[in-house]
């Protein structure tokens, strides 16, 4: 049975390998989705050596360091990340969910605000802004976005207008 498992495992990674992706970041992905994000951040570390300017490898990253709490990281990799490419929706939703988890209010709500600019068809992001608005007892502001969202098709919403806004 472990000699099958090994095999298995070897044949995942020889198909990463070979997908023409650098080998860290793949390897990084595998063990992110395997849950040892420490794994992971030490192999993104390496992509992000090889290739400093491997927008994917900085998000993920952040994602990796949101997943072991350590969310002044995420933040940075997650700025990395919009540096490199400003139009990243994806890093500013992520970035305001550290940010907010910190307790940073205003400025999770600028970033959640940015990811709407750059896509308005995001739910999630209106999502996680009326979760701030909820958390600032703005249930207005909280219920208008948590509606849109709905609106776009973010369902997890509907309980929280449900229990939340009038």
């Amino acid at each position: 049975m472990r000699y099958i498992k090994t095999l298995v495992i070897l044949f995942f990674l020889s198909i990463m390998i070979n997908c023409g992706r650098d080998n860290f970041y793949n390897l990084a992905i595998y063990y992110g989705k395997k849950g040892d994000h420490k794994k992971a951040i030490e192999y993104f570390d390496k992509a992000i050596g090889k290739n400093p300017k491997d927008i994917d490898a900085y998000h993920n990253r952040g994602i990796s360091k949101q997943m072991i709490g350590d969310e002044i990281g995420a933040i940075e990799d997650y700025t990395k990340a919009i540096e490199l490419k400003p139009n990243d929706f994806d890093s500013y939703t992520n970035r305001g969910v550290a940010k907010m988890r910190l307790e940073r209010y205003d400025e999770a709500i600028i970033d959640y605000k940015k990811a709407i600019e750059i896509n308005n068809k995001f739910a999630l992001a209106y999502s996680n802004l009326g979760n701030v608005y909820f958390l600032l007892q703005d249930f207005d502001k909280a219920c208008e976005s948590w509606k849109k969202a709905v609106e776009l098709g973010h369902k997890e919403s509907e309980d929280k207008i449900f229990n939340s806004c009038k």
